[in-house]
C-alpha cells in the first residue's frame, strides 16, 4: 500500500498547501456607498485568469458573495476580499488587480489591513515565479504594501507557517476579530487512500461509501 502511495505522489503530486490572501478595505471619508460586491463578474474572471484559476460556481446572500474556484475559494463582502488557493496557483499576481478593482468599482481606496499566509510548501521548487520562496513573496508584496511586515513561526523549515501583514499602529481597544487555522500533515495512509482512484473511481462513489459507513 505504501508503495502505491509513493507511486501516486511521484506521478500525480498535488501541492495541498493553501495560500490565503485577505484584504480589508476602507473607503475615503468623502465617498459614501462603497461596496466590493459591485465589481462585475467579467472583471473577476479576468483577474483570476491572471493567476490561472477560474470560477466554478457562485452563491450570494445579503452579507457575502461566495465563489468556488477551480482550486479552492473566494469570498467578497462589502469591504473584505478573501481568496484561498492551493496547487501552483500564482495567487499574489492578483494583488495589483484587486487593488485596482476595489478602487474603481468598490470605491475602496484605502487598504486597512492586509494578510497573506501559508504553511511551508511540500515541494517549493514546483511553485511558479515569486512563490518559490517566502522572501520573494515578501519582496513582491512590499511593492504594493510597503508598510507590511513578515513573520515566520515553527521549529523547523518543513513545519513553518509564514505571514505577511500590515503593521498598523492602533490606538485604544479594537473590535474582536479572530482567525483559526487548522493545519494537518502526516495523516493516516489507509484513510488518505480512500480519496484516490485506487479505492474510489469518482467522488460520487466516495460520498456513497462514506454515508453507508455512517448509517451501518
Amino acid at each position: 500500500m505504501i508503495e502505491k502511495l509513493e507511486h501516486i505522489n511521484q506521478d500525480c503530486f498535488f501541492e495541498g498547501t493553501e495560500k490565503l490572501l485577505e484584504i480589508w478595505f476602507k473607503s475615503n471619508v468623502e465617498i459614501i456607498g462603497g461596496d466590493l460586491r459591485n465589481i462585475p463578474r467579467f472583471e473577476l474572471d479576468a483577474m483570476l485568469k491572471i493567476v490561472n484559476a477560474e470560477i466554478v460556481s457562485v452563491k450570494k446572500n445579503e452579507f457575502i458573495d461566495s465563489y468556488v474556484l477551480s482550486e479552492s475559494s473566494m469570498f467578497i463582502s462589502k469591504d473584505r476580499f478573501i481568496i484561498k488557493t492551493c496547487g501552483i496557483i500564482t495567487l499574489l499576481e492578483s494583488v495589483q488587480q484587486i487593488l485596482r478593482l476595489a478602487e474603481k468599482y468598490g470605491k475602496m481606496s484605502i487598504v486597512q489591513n492586509f494578510f497573506y499566509s501559508r504553511r511551508a510548501y511540500l515541494r517549493p521548487n514546483d511553485q511558479i515565479g515569486i512563490h518559490k520562496t517566502f522572501n520573494e513573496e515578501v519582496n513582491y508584496l512590499k511593492l504594493f504594501i510597503p508598510y507590511g511586515a513578515a513573520y515566520s513561526m515553527g521549529l523547523n523549515e518543513s513545519s513553518k507557517w509564514y505571514l505577511f501583514t500590515t503593521d498598523n499602529p492602533h490606538e485604544g481597544p479594537q473590535a474582536c476579530d479572530a482567525t483559526l487555522e487548522i493545519l494537518m500533515s502526516d495523516l493516516d495512509e489507509e484513510t488518505m487512500l480512500q480519496f484516490t482512484k485506487i479505492k474510489n473511481p469518482n467522488s460520487e462513489e466516495l460520498i456513497r461509501m462514506r454515508f453507508m459507513k455512517i448509517w451501518m
